[in-house]
């Protein structure tokens, strides 16, 4: 499964200038992770040369690259946490990717990763414990009539 496109970029600088390093991770969830309800996903998105970041959604397998935003962009840097909440149950259960990228002033292309295999299942019942059944034993007494 495909867990990360890009997780840490280093943008080189002009010589004599240290580079700066940018993140965009998706920590959680879990590449096989399966999802109800509402999802939060973590993760981070920060950059010195912040702009913003988004989080979208794509059927898996994404043949055509077709992306979904789940929330409005984020405005704000996260070094760690909080990224987007995902209220799953807007969509079919299936087989789903996460994307994140965090845009930078500069111009440049942003920094991406790609969390594939999640899957959600709102509407498939989850399993239960089962008992399974006993046999019983009868016997059946036969009377004889004189």
């Amino acid at each position: 499964m495909l867990r990360a496109a890009i997780s840490t970029a280093l943008l080189l600088a002009p010589a004599g200038q240290p580079a700066a390093l940018g993140a965009a991770e998706i920590a959680d969830p879990q590449p096989g992770q399966v999802l109800r309800g509402v999802a939060l996903i973590r993760g981070a998105a920060d950059h010195p040369a912040f702009d913003h970041y988004e989080v979208s959604f794509a059927y898996e397998p994404n043949p055509t690259a077709s992306w979904f935003a789940i929330e409005a962009a984020g405005g704000a840097a996260v070094p760690g946490g909080q990224l987007a909440s995902w209220d799953t149950t807007q969509i079919a259960d299936g087989a789903y990717q996460l994307r994140l990228q965090v845009f930078v002033t500069t111009g440049e292309a942003p920094l991406e990763f790609i969390t594939a295999g999640l899957i959600v299942a709102n509407f498939v019942p989850l399993p239960t414990a089962s008992t399974t059944p006993q046999a019983t034993a009868l016997s059946i007494a036969t009377a004889s009539v004189a």
